[in-house]
C-alpha cells in the first residue's frame, strides 16, 4: 500500500470524526434534512471550485462518461441516503460512541454489496472472524452507553 493512500484514508477518518463531534455537540436540534442539504451543498461547492481550479491551471482531470455517469449518480444517492440516516440517527439519540464505532461494519456491508452486484467472491475465515468481532464491539458500545456521556 502506498503511504499517500494510507495517509488520505486516515485523514478522511479524522474529518469524519470531527464531523461526528460537531453533529453530536451542536447540530442535534437542527432537522436532519436541513443538515444534509447544507453539508451536501458545501461539498458540492468545494468540489466545483477545485474542478474549476484544475481547469484554470490545466491539470488533467478525468470526468465520468457514458455508463460511469450512472454509477456516479448511484454513489451520490447512497451517500445522500447514508447522510440522512446518519443525521436522523443522531436526532433519535444515537451517542457519539455509537456513531463513531458503527463504521467498523463497513467491510461487511461492502462485501455484501460487492457480492450481490459485482463479484461472487466468498469471504475468508479471517474476514468472517473480523465481522463477528466488529459486531461484538458495536453491540458492546451500544449496550454500554446507558446514558449519553458525550456532553
Amino acid at each position: 500500500m502506498k503511504m499517500r493512500a494510507f495517509f488520505l484514508v486516515i485523514l478522511a477518518m479524522a474529518c469524519y470524526a470531527s464531523q461526528n463531534v460537531i453533529v453530536d455537540q451542536k447540530l442535534r436540534p437542527i432537522h436532519p434534512i436541513a443538515v444534509t442539504a447544507i453539508v451536501t451543498g458545501t461539498g458540492c461547492l468545494i468540489s466545483c471550485l477545485i474542478l474549476a481550479g484544475r481547469q484554470v491551471f490545466g491539470l488533467p482531470t478525468v470526468l465520468p462518461s457514458g455508463p460511469q455517469i450512472l454509477f456516479v449518480i448511484m454513489a451520490g444517492l447512497f451517500v445522500c441516503a447514508a447522510d440522512i440516516s446518519f443525521f436522523f440517527g443522531y436526532k433519535a439519540g444515537a451517542s457519539l460512541a455509537l456513531a463513531t464505532t458503527a463504521p467498523i461494519t463497513l467491510p461487511l456491508f461492502a462485501w455484501g454489496f460487492n457480492y450481490l452486484f459485482f463479484s461472487r467472491r466468498t469471504p475468508s475465515l479471517y474476514e468472517l472472524i473480523g465481522w463477528v468481532l466488529a459486531g461484538a464491539a458495536l453491540t458492546m458500545v451500544y449496550l454500554g452507553r446507558s446514558e449519553d456521556l458525550s456532553r
